[in-house]
């Protein structure tokens, strides 16, 4: 394969994007697709115009038949083992290398080269470690009440946790639940957080949480020492990782949580490669936004200001942003 213009590192919503855009314009573009997607727990995606209530899967199997129309993409199904700037013109990367895992997973496959990267590559949430929490993930617990708070309505909403996030999830869910009921586990929150849950009447459960299982309301929490409670379900915040290490490898910039830092057209700091979807920290933002119709939004942003950074240069031509 000869070298391509991007290589698009990442198969789900904003990878997607970003292979479809920089298709339409012709550019020769390589999706690579590991087969690992942050929305995989989730029985079907919503808030998403079009698609509201769609299972992820029928999203990317519906992108991967439109990318086939358009001649100068490739779409690979494999992970990448290792990416690299192998060239530079001044103070910007102007090539890089991108090797595939082999078939084993533990490198020596093939090498990829290409004028610019987009990573695209999503991140990972661990769970807390409570029975069964994990099993009920994406469907009955949940971590974005956008994206899943209206399936979860008129019953009793839990919120596990103590934190800043407990009170303002309680703020949102309040027009949703006939009850908020916070769990905090055992831990014990301070004392601001604790009296504007009081205020907003939600129900403070002190004890420990043991295990979650289904009910005909949806799900129970068992407690340490008390009666389990019924639930129509629990939004939780999960521990946000990086889901690859190839913005490490290419030593970007990143937020203390290892988001890449992106300007807001979806440029790290290492010019040449671009940033998008759940791994991506805009300006001015806290973290990355963790929704399918936003990633889509930034890949195609990144993919458009790559077409234009190179039209421009082979143009001889400055960027006029």
């Amino acid at each position: 394969m000869d070298t391509q213009d991007v290589i698009v590192i990442g198969g789900g919503p904003a990878g997607l994007q970003a292979a479809l855009t920089l298709g339409r314009m012709r550019r020769r573009v390589t999706l690579i697709d590991g087969g690992s997607y942050r929305n995989d727990p989730a029985h079907a995606m919503q808030n998403l115009i079009g698609h509201d209530g769609q299972p992820p899967a029928q999203l990317r199997e519906a992108a991967r038949a439109e990318l086939a129309h358009y001649a100068t993409v490739t779409v690979l199904d494999r992970a990448v083992a290792h990416v690299a700037a192998t060239g530079s013109t001044g103070d910007r990367a102007d090539a890089f290398s991108v090797a595939l895992e082999d078939g084993g997973g533990s490198g020596g496959g093939q090498t990829l080269t290409a004028r610019r990267i987009l990573l695209a590559t999503g991140a990972a949430d661990t769970l807390p470690a409570i029975p069964g929490l994990a099993e009920r993930f994406g469907d009955r617990v949940a971590h974005c009440p956008y994206c899943h708070g209206f399936e979860l309505a008129d019953g009793p909403i839990a919120i596990l946790g103590s934190g800043a996030h407990a009170t303002m999830m309680a703020a949102l869910i309040g027009r949703l639940a006939t009850r908020v009921v916070v769990l905090l586990d055992g831990a014990e929150p301070d004392r601001a957080t604790l009296e504007h849950l009081t205020r907003m009447g939600a129900d403070v459960v002190p004890q420990r949480v043991l295990a979650v299982r289904d009910d005909a309301a949806g799900i129970a929490v068992e407690l340490e020492g008390a009666d389990a409670v019924p639930l129509s379900g629990m939004f939780v915040a999960p521990a946000w990782s990086p889901a690859s290490p190839l913005a490490e490898q290419l030593g970007l910039d990143r937020s203390e949580a290892g988001a890449i830092l992106v300007d807001g057209f979806g440029r790290t700091s290492l010019a040449g490669v671009s940033a998008a979807g759940d791994i991506a920290q805009a300006p001015g933002m806290p973290g990355p936004l963790s929704a399918v119709a936003a990633a889509i939004a930034s890949g195609q942003l990144a993919a458009a200001t790559l077409d234009r950074e190179l039209a421009m240069s082979d143009a001889g031509l400055p960027m006029p942003m």
